[in-house]
């Protein structure tokens, strides 16, 4: 789980710095950066406790051109990639100031104000990521697990349950209830909520296709429940047709072998009589296309939605439900 990068990161770059003013100041006339707006954004001024020297700190990670003020002894004791590093051979062991390389200042911030308990801020969904992430560069145990029982407790939502997932991918965090939750949230997302929100985040496969499966095992148990109400409200209808008036009996060529007096033979299952009886098939085109049936239905029930298609609709719900 552990990645030790951390140390090794600042090693490499800290061989680089030069504590001189010289190599510090920069020549007037130069062509002036070009920054992004998130570049100006971290660079703004954070107003924070570590941006000047207090209680005896003594030690300052530099983030680009943000300081922060700490101390060796409440690092090493929590990380022990900072402990190994205070106690090597390098120059970081003596120096006053260690470059934290590909750091964001304020996500720096965020790690140590969990380090620091009268500093110590709540974890939200906006920090838990780069928290994760500075917590297993730097092993800092306490802060990792607190991460995850966050995500544990955080109630799972469409709008972060792909996050979590990630996260829980990434980390490797085989926490059974935090994975159910989110595959339970999953199961009742809409098709285009799903694909939203998984181009969002960087998932590998294992995890979409757990996604997906997830997702098809809903679909799947609710048509089975739906189709025994659907059909026994289809043939309840048939019932009701044939004792509807003598139009309909004259109109609709009732399939002997499957109907009596407009019910079901017993122990006949209407999907396969549709498959394979042309009359029920025939009956079925009948009825639906009748413009008196049709009125009646948009009386009643404000729609006309049985068609001609009804019966290659009950066709293809059928397979579904036994393929």
């Amino acid at each position: 789980m552990w990645q030790q990068t951390g140390w090794q990161k600042t090693m490499a770059c800290n061989s680089q710095l030069s504590t001189s003013e010289e190599d510090k100041s920069v020549e007037e006339g130069n062509e002036v950066p070009d920054f992004s707006d998130e570049e100006i954004l971290e660079g703004q001024e954070l107003g924070h406790r570590f941006s000047e020297p207090w209680e005896d700190s003594d030690v300052i990670l530099v983030v680009k051109d943000e300081k922060f003020h700490v101390h060796r002894l409440i690092l090493s004791i929590n990380s022990p990639v900072f402990k190994a590093m205070f106690k090597s051979e390098f120059k970081e062991a003596t120096a006053n100031e260690v470059l934290l390389p590909d750091k964001k200042a304020n996500e720096v911030l965020d790690f140590l104000k969990q380090l620091y308990l009268q500093e110590r801020e709540e974890i939200t969904m906006d920090n838990v990521q780069h928290l994760l992430k500075l917590s297993d560069e730097y092993q800092v145990k306490a802060i990792f697990e607190q991460c995850v029982k966050f995500l544990e407790n955080q109630p799972k939502t469409e709008e972060n349950v792909m996050t979590i997932l990630m996260l829980a991918s990434l980390y490797r965090l085989d926490n059974h209830n935090m994975l159910e939750s989110c595959y339970t949230t999953i199961r009742e997302m809409k098709r285009q909520s799903i694909l939203k929100a998984t181009q969002q985040q960087d998932l590998d496969q294992e995890t979409m296709q757990n996604i997906m499966s997830q997702r098809f095992e809903r679909l799947e148990t609710c048509l089975e429940k739906l189709y025994p109400h659907f059909i026994g409200v289809l043939e309840y209808c048939f019932s009701l047709w044939y004792k509807s008036g003598n139009w309909m009996k004259q109109m609709v060529t009732w399939c002997p072998l499957h109907f009596t007096n407009g019910k079901l033979h017993s122990g006949d299952i209407y999907c396969e009589r549709l498959s394979d009886c042309p009359v029920c098939k025939q009956m079925l085109l009948t009825i639906t296309e009748d413009q008196v049936f049709k009125s009646a239905l948009r009386k009643n029930a404000f729609t006309d939605d049985f068609d001609e298609d009804l019966s290659s609709l009950i066709q293809d719900f059928s397979e579904l439900i036994t393929n």
